[in-house]
């Protein structure tokens, strides 16, 4: 039986996206006789797997520099403090892609050249999963910065979005949604999705990388005390407005600490200046195995992001049998229910605050919460369905 060859391109392996993309690669090579998978990556050498290649190049870094260079604007600099990320979607990357049947996007920003990959792979099948907005937008990733930048950005990122339009509109792309809110966001900028291609996923995840322990000893472990409520917070970056950590602190003040007996752990990265007692901070933690006994020793997971589609951590904390509170926006309404978390009615800190409250006073049954995660994100499940969608693009 012939293979079909796939490559799944995402500009690094870190980061929500990237961390998605490989775990996809994975379950593929690994659970699929009828797929051969490679990722494709800018990410060095070092932090490559099995099935994993990268294609950056000293030279098309160099071109993709001078295109930036001519790409930028002032504005983009002037506003730097009011968007999370801000890309381009020409470079100086020419990939050779000749040899695949199925070319998987993921989160491209900064490493293909959209115009180039699209004209010149137009006889293949092109699938692009969405991470965020940007596939959408101009250089911005997520639509909330519109109401956080100058309107000169946000002139010069909506000819740019007419620009990439011009592109992937009507040109055959599969566009693979992670959340139902994504889709309905995109539709505002992009009304014309609604003649295009598209389908619905999810992330997939190994179910070994959950093991139920004890929870009592996984506490002793990591040191956090069983009388308390621990609450656990993550984000990549904790200056990331998108993701609330102001929300968290406005709504956990020291009053509602010690009156609720609570203790908050922040892991990500500490790229703020807090010095907030009542929370501790535990830096960017990578290995899974340890960021998983914090899953299971706390008593509840918050993910106060004002914007999010299918965030990584969502799935993990569940995964973990961690009951989920959050905010009635992205891929969080679509899966947490009133037997794995809450969903708070407002993007608020007083909202939060009601919303911990309530999860706190309810038992939740954690063995459950695993077991319905483990089987709606499984590996099996999310790799035969991106195998359909390639059979179905190939006949």
């Amino acid at each position: 039986m012939k293979k079909i060859k796939v490559c799944q391109i995402t500009t690094w392996k870190t980061g929500g996206a990237g961390i998605a993309a490989s775990r996809l690669n994975e379950s593929l090579n690994n659970k699929n006789i009828e797929v051969d998978s490679t990722l494709i990556t800018k990410s060095k050498i070092s932090e490559l797997n099995k099935n994993e290649i990268t294609a950056r190049s000293y030279i098309s870094e160099l071109k993709s520099r001078l295109i930036y260079k001519k790409l930028y604007r002032k504005c983009i600099k002037k506003n730097a403090m009011n968007y999370e990320f801000y890309s381009f979607f020409e470079t100086g990357y020419r990939l050779n892609l000749e040899s695949f049947d199925i070319i998987h996007l993921h989160w491209v920003s900064n490493f293909i050249d959209l115009k180039t990959l699209v004209s010149k792979y137009s006889h293949k099948k092109i699938v692009w999963t969405i991470h965020d907005l940007n596939p959408f937008l101009g250089g911005i990733h997520y639509s909330i910065d519109y109401s956080r930048i100058d309107d000169d950005l946000k002139e010069y990122d909506f000819e740019l979005m007419k620009l990439k339009h011009r592109i992937i509109k009507g040109q055959g792309i599969h566009f693979n949604f992670l959340s139902t809110w994504l889709y309905k966001e995109a539709l505002k900028y992009a009304p014309w999705l609604k003649n295009e291609d598209v389908s619905f996923s999810v992330n997939g995840i190994s179910p070994n990388l959950f093991i139920n322990k004890n929870r009592s000893k996984v506490r002793e472990d990591l040191y956090i005390d069983e009388n308390k409520k621990n609450i656990l917070f993550i984000s990549e970056s904790l200056s990331n407005f998108r993701k609330g950590i102001d929300l968290l602190l406005e709504a956990f003040d020291k009053d509602f600490i010690n009156d609720n007996n609570i203790a908050i752990y922040a892991i990500g990265k500490k790229d703020i200046e807090l010095d907030i007692p009542n929370i501790k901070f535990l830096g960017k933690i990578s290995d899974f195995k340890l960021l998983q006994k914090y899953y299971q020793a706390s008593d509840l997971f918050i993910l106060p992001s004002r914007q999010d589609n299918l965030p990584n951590v969502m799935v993990e904390s569940l995964c973990s049998g961690c009951p989920v509170v959050s905010f009635d926006t992205g891929g969080m309404k679509d899966w947490i229910n009133k037997g794995n978390g809450i969903i708070c009615d407002e993007i608020s800190s007083n909202s939060l605050r009601k919303g911990v409250l309530k999860a706190l006073n309810y038992e939740y049954d954690r063995d459950e919460i695993s077991k319905n995660a483990i089987e709606a994100f499984t590996f099996n499940k999310t790799s035969k369905m991106y195998l359909n969608l390639y059979k179905k693009l190939l006949d």
